[in-house]
């Protein structure tokens, strides 16, 4: 979303966007849990709704530490070797692809002719149209156990509040 937001806030003609090829990706960075501290625990009632898994599914939580926890265990030589008791090592790309199909390329330059902040209802039917969706790829790494559902809960802040030329939605 914040792409095309970006796109049609640009207000470019629409000849240049007719020649659009192949697609629009979008791509954010989600922490990747580490696989020697991290625990399983159930999913919890208030969490269906973001994962759209079913209450009780396992899911991993990474195990973050304190300072002070962390001072402790190195003392005590029980300080995770692999993320140093930060819960995660390293990170994983979740990405979204559009597809400039004729009906996109279309909606596309309509949005751009009469941009505003007030339009923003279509650039959602835009991204209805997407091939791959980024919160979908998130909930496929929370399920497989890869990133945890604090991390999903961020993608998700970050794709629904979008900023378009410093307008918070």
């Amino acid at each position: 979303v914040d792409a095309l937001s970006r796109i049609a806030a640009m207000k470019q003609p629409s000849h240049k966007l007719v020649a659009l090829k192949g697609g629009l990706i979008a791509q954010h960075l989600m922490r990747r849990n580490c696989t020697e501290c991290s625990s399983t625990r159930p999913l919890g009632e208030d969490e269906i709704d973001l994962t759209r898994l079913l209450v009780g599914t396992p899911v991993r939580e990474a195990t973050c530490l304190t300072a002070f926890e962390k001072e402790v265990r190195l003392r005590e030589g029980s300080l995770c070797k692999r993320c140093q008791g930060a819960g995660y090592k390293g990170r994983v790309a979740v990405y979204e692809l559009l597809a400039f199909s004729e009906e996109v390329k279309t909606r596309l330059i309509a949005l751009s002719e009469n941009f505003s902040i007030d339009n923003y209802h279509a650039v959602l039917e835009i991204q209805s149209l997407l091939v791959l969706n980024m919160l979908d790829y998130g909930r496929a790494l929370v399920r497989d156990g890869i990133t945890t559902v604090s991390e999903l809960e961020k993608l998700r802040c970050s794709i629904c509040s979008p900023v378009w030329d410093g307008y918070s939605f």
